[in-house]
């Protein structure tokens, strides 16, 4: 959700207009916990991808 504010708004319209606003769902990374099979060590792995660079 986007709320438009100005110099004009002032501080007891913004707390109105956050307040008004709906949660949004968060996110939930426990579903994709575990879901990746690495063929080597994660270190050894993040070490091999920057020496690429090199």
């Amino acid at each position: 959700m986007l709320i438009a504010i100005n110099k004009e708004t002032n501080k007891i319209e913004l707390n109105k207009l956050l307040s008004n606003m709906e949660s949004q769902k968060q996110f939930n990374s426990q579903k994709f916990a575990g879901k990746i099979n690495w063929n080597e060590e994660p270190l050894q792995y993040q070490k091999n991808i920057r020496n690429e660079w090199n």
